[in-house]
C-alpha cells in the first residue's frame, strides 16, 4: 500500500514538473512574442511619425527605445529611420527637428542610403542648408563620397547662382572648416557637360577658385583655359600665340575669355579663327556670357562683330539684357537696349517678361533693383509669381515695387499665401505688419511647416481675418505633432470635442478623434486628460478605437 502511494506521489510530482515546465515555456513564449510585438509596434509608430510626419511621435519612440534608430524598416524597403527622415520629410524645419531627435538617440549619420547617396550629399543636392548644417555640426563625414563619387563640396558648388550665392559660399566655408578636402579635379567637374549650371559657371567658377585655400583644384585644366578663367590676358595671349591650344578646349577658352578678358584678347582670337557664333547646348552664346560677366566694352565689341543681343536661350527664352540684369550690369543692359536694339520688355516667356522670369529663378535682390532702374514695372501677376517662387534673399527688393503688398494671385489670394509654408525667415510676419491679415488656412499651413511660433505671434497681435477656428488649428498641431502648440491652443479654449471638417464637408471628426489616428500617444493622452470624449463618434459613425484600427495606429489601442 505504501509503495502504491509512493508511486502515485512520484507520478504527481512528474506531472507537476511537466506542467511547470509547460507553463514556463508558455510564459517565455508569451513574453518573447509580447516583446517582439512591442518592437514591431514601435517600428510602425516610428515609421508613421517620420513619414507623416509627427514630431512628438518620433520623440516618444526614441525616448523609449534608442536602439530602434539603427533598425531597418521593412515597411520602407529596408531603409533606416534617419535615411527616411532625410529623404521623405517635405518641410525642412520639421525635418531638422526630427533628424535631431534620431541623431541624438544614436542614428548612424554617415550610413549610405539605399539610393546610393549620403545624408549630407542628399541635403546639399536638395539645398536643405539647415539640415546640412545640422549634419555637419553632429559630425557628418565631410569627405564621404556617394556611390557616384560625389563629395559634399562638389554637391554644394555645382549649383551656385546669384540667388543662393551667399548661402552656398557660407556652406563651402563651413565644409572647409570641418575638414573638407577640395579634390584636384573639382574645376574639371564643374566644367563638365553633365554639370550644366545654366551658364552660371562662367561667372562663379573664378569666384569659387578664390573660396578655396589653394589652387590645387585645377587638375586637367590647361594653362590656356586656366588663364581664361582667371582673366589673365597676358598669359592667355602667350598661350594663344604658342599654337598649343587643344581643339577640345577652344570653345570653353573662348567662353571664359568673353566672360573675363578684354577686347584685345577677343580680337586676337577672332583673328585666329575662333567661332564667335558658337553657342552651347542651351543656345547661350558669347553675347549672353559677356553681358552676365564682363564690362560693357566687351559687349559692345561683340555687338560690332554682328552678335545679336536679342537671341534667346532655350531656358526662359532669355535675351542678353536678361543676362546683364542678372549680373547687375546696368550700363551693359542700357547699351544692349540702345545700341543692340534689344526690346526686352516685349520678349515674353509664358506671358511674362523673360528677363523678369529669368532673374526670379536665378537672381538676387540687386538684379530686381537693376531691372527697376531700367524703368521696368512688373505686372501684378509677375510680382505675385516672384513672391510665390522666390527666395528670402529676393524679398527686400520685391517689396520695393509699387503696390507689391496689394497684388493678388489668380485665385484672389494675397501674397501672404506665398509665405504660409515658410520654414525660416519672417516675411510672413513682415507682411502682416504692412497691413495684410492672415486667414485660417494660412495659419494651418504655418503650423504644418513648423512655424507655430509665428502663428502664436500673429494670434496674439490680432493680425488675422475671417473666422479662425482654434479647433482647426489644433488639428494641424496634432497632425504635425507639435505638442507645445497643442497645449497652447487647449489653454486658449480650443474645443477638443468639436467637429471639424476633415477634407470633404460631410467628413468630420473632433481633435480627440484625430489624435487616435496619429503617431503621438502623449498628445492623445493629454487631450483625454483635458476633457477629450473618447466615446463620441465621428461623422461616419466610427469610435476612437475604430479610427485607430482603420489607421493601423496600434499604439493608440491600449
Amino acid at each position: 500500500m505504501q509503495d502504491c502511494l509512493c508511486g502515485v506521489n512520484n507520478l504527481k510530482r512528474q506531472v507537476f514538473r511537466k506542467i511547470s515546465v509547460l507553463l514556463l515555456v508558455m510564459a517565455l513564449s508569451f513574453c518573447f512574442t509580447g516583446c517582439r510585438n512591442a518592437v514591431t509596434n514601435e517600428k510602425k509608430q516610428l515609421y508613421r511619425a517620420i513619414y507623416d510626419p509627427n514630431i512628438q511621435g518620433v520623440k516618444e519612440v526614441v525616448k523609449n527605445n534608442k536602439s530602434i534608430v539603427n533598425k531597418k524598416m521593412k515597411v520602407f524597403g529596408q531603409a533606416k529611420p534617419l535615411e527616411l527622415a532625410v529623404r521623405e520629410i517635405e518641410t525642412e524645419k520639421v525635418q531638422v527637428e526630427i533628424c535631431s531627435e534620431l541623431i541624438e538617440a544614436g542614428a548612424d549619420i554617415n550610413e549610405m542610403g539605399l539610393d546610393g547617396s549620403t545624408n549630407l550629399c542628399w541635403a546639399l543636392d536638395n539645398e536643405r542648408i539647415h539640415l546640412a548644417e545640422k549634419l555637419i555640426d553632429e559630425g557628418a563625414d565631410v569627405n564621404q563620397k556617394d556611390e557616384e563619387g560625389l563629395t559634399p563640396l562638389r554637391s554644394v558648388l555645382r549649383a551656385v547662382t546669384f540667388e543662393n550665392h551667399d548661402t552656398q559660399k557660407q556652406m563651402t566655408e563651413k565644409l572647409l572648416k570641418a575638414g573638407a578636402k577640395p579634390d584636384g579635379k573639382l574645376i574639371s567637374y564643374l566644367l563638365s557637360d553633365k554639370n550644366n549650371n545654366w551658364e552660371m559657371q562662367y561667372y562663379f567658377i573664378p569666384r569659387i577658385m578664390k573660396w578655396m585655400p589653394n589652387d590645387q583644384i585645377t587638375e586637367g585644366i590647361s594653362s590656356a583655359l586656366y588663364a581664361a578663367i582667371k582673366g589673365d590676358d597676358k598669359e592667355l595671349q602667350k598661350q594663344l600665340n604658342s599654337g598649343n591650344i587643344k581643339k577640345t578646349e577652344k570653345n570653353q577658352i573662348l567662353a571664359f575669355a568673353a566672360a573675363n578678358c578684354g577686347t584685345e584678347i577677343l580680337k586676337l582670337m577672332k583673328d585666329q579663327g575662333y567661332d564667335f557664333s558658337w553657342k552651347d547646348s542651351d543656345k547661350v552664346g558669347l553675347i549672353h556670357i559677356a553681358a552676365l560677366c564682363n564690362q560693357k566694352e566687351v559687349v559692345e565689341y561683340l555687338l560690332d562683330q554682328g552678335l545679336n543681343g536679342s537671341d534667346e536661350t532655350d531656358f526662359f527664352e532669355a535675351d542678353a539684357v536678361a543676362f546683364a540684369v542678372l549680373g547687375n550690369h546696368l550700363e551693359t543692359a542700357q547699351l544692349l537696349i540702345q545700341k543692340g536694339k534689344v526690346d526686352y520688355k516685349n520678349n515674353l516667356s509664358d506671358g511674362e517678361c523673360a528677363a523678369w522670369s529669368f532673374i526670379s529663378a536665378y537672381g538676387g535682390k540687386e538684379a530686381f533693383r537693376s531691372l527697376a532702374k531700367l524703368g521696368y514695372q512688373p505686372t501684378e501677376k509677375e510680382i505675385y509669381h516672384a513672391f510665390e517662387y522666390g527666395s528670402e534673399e529676393q524679398y527686400p527688393a520685391l517689396i520695393e515695387f509699387k503696390d507689391a503688398v496689394k497684388v493678388k494671385g489668380e485665385d484672389g489670394s494675397s501674397v501672404l499665401s506665398c509665405f504660409s509654408m515658410q520654414e525660416y525667415g519672417n516675411q510672413f510676419y513682415d507682411l502682416c505688419r504692412r497691413g495684410l491679415r492672415a486667414d485660417e488656412d494660412e495659419l494651418k499651413d504655418l503650423i504644418w511647416s513648423g512655424r507655430s511660433d509665428l502663428v502664436r505671434k500673429v494670434l496674439e497681435e490680432k493680425m488675422t481675418q475671417g473666422n479662425i477656428r482654434k479647433e482647426a488649428l489644433l488639428q494641424s498641431a496634432i497632425d504635425i505633432g507639435d505638442f507645445t502648440m497643442v497645449k497652447y491652443l487647449v489653454k486658449k479654449g480650443a474645443d477638443i470635442n468639436k467637429y471639424v471638417e476633415a477634407g470633404a464637408e460631410d467628413d468630420m471628426w473632433t481633435p480627440m478623434q484625430m489624435a487616435y489616428a496619429r503617431a503621438s500617444k502623449d498628445i492623445r493622452k493629454y487631450l483625454e486628460e483635458n476633457g477629450g470624449n473618447t466615446s463620441k463618434k465621428d461623422s461616419k459613425g466610427r469610435s476612437c478605437k475604430e479610427i485607430a484600427e482603420e489607421a493601423e495606429a496600434v499604439w493608440n489601442l491600449n
